[in-house]
C-alpha cells in the first residue's frame, strides 16, 4: 500500500498560521524563532505581531458621573479583565495609564496583571492621575514580585498624598529608574542593581534615611 507524502512545509504556511504558532511560544522562544529566516523576521517584527510584546491599558474615570459615562467606564474595566483572563500571550513591555481611579477599580485590574501579565514584564511604566495613596501602596507592593523587571517608569499627577507619608519602590532587578511626581508625594527606592535614574535625587536617600547611596 503506497503512502501519501505531505508536500506541505511551514515555510508554505500562511502569515495568520505562523502568528497561532508564535502565539504558543514564550517571548524568548518567538526571538530565537525571528531569527529562522528573513520571513519569519519580518512577521514577528514588523506587521501588527510586534504589539505582542508590548500591552498598553488606558482607564479614566469621569469625573461626571452620569450614567452613560459610568456604564462605558465598567464596560472598558470588564474588556480589560476579560481580555487579561483569556490571553496566553506573553508581554515584555507593559503601560499602564489610570485617571482618577478609586482604590477597589485598581485592585480589580491590578489582581487581573499580577502575577499573569507582570511576571514576564521587563519594563512597566505607569502614568497615574489623582489616584489615592492606597493605590500607590498597593503597586509598590507588588513591584518587588516582578522577577524580570528591568525598567520601571512612574508618572504621578495629583496624587492624594498623606501629611509625612514616604512610599519605598523595592526590586532587586530593577537597572533604570525613572519618576515624574507632584512635590506633595514622598517616594524613595531601594534597588541595588540600579544603573539609571532620570527623576528627584531625594528618591535615591536609603530608607532608612541616610541620603543618596
Amino acid at each position: 500500500m503506497s503512502s501519501l507524502e505531505c508536500e506541505t512545509s511551514i515555510d508554505s504556511l500562511p502569515e495568520e498560521v505562523l502568528c497561532m504558532i508564535f502565539d504558543q511560544l514564550n517571548v524568548e522562544d518567538v526571538k530565537n524563532a525571528s531569527l529562522t529566516c528573513q520571513r519569519w523576521s519580518n512577521i514577528i517584527f514588523l506587521t501588527p505581531y510586534v504589539k505582542r510584546f508590548r500591552f498598553k491599558i488606558e482607564l479614566s474615570n469621569p469625573w461626571t458621573l452620569t450614567k452613560g459615562r459610568v456604564m462605558c467606564f465598567k464596560t472598558a474595566m470588564k474588556n480589560v479583565v476579560d481580555y487579561v483572563n483569556d490571553t496566553k500571550r506573553c508581554y515584555r513591555h507593559f503601560v499602564l495609564t489610570m485617571e482618577h481611579i478609586v482604590p477597589d477599580d485598581l485592585q480589580s485590574i491590578w489582581e487581573c496583571l499580577h502575577p499573569k501579565i507582570t511576571e514576564s514584564i521587563y519594563s512597566l511604566e505607569l502614568n497615574l492621575n489623582n489616584i489615592s495613596p492606597d493605590s500607590v501602596r498597593l503597586l509598590a507592593e507588588t513591584i518587588p514580585l516582578m522577577p524580570k523587571l528591568r525598567s520601571l517608569i512612574f508618572f504621578e499627577c495629583g496624587m492624594r498624598s498623606l501629611p509625612g507619608q514616604i512610599t519605598v519602590l523595592r526590586s532587586s532587578s530593577v537597572q533604570h529608574l525613572e519618576l515624574r511626581l507632584t512635590d506633595n508625594i514622598r517616594i524613595i527606592s531601594d534597588m541595588p542593581e540600579l544603573k539609571t535614574f532620570v527623576g528627584p535625587l531625594s528618591v535615591l536617600a536609603q530608607p532608612d534615611g541616610t541620603g543618596a547611596r
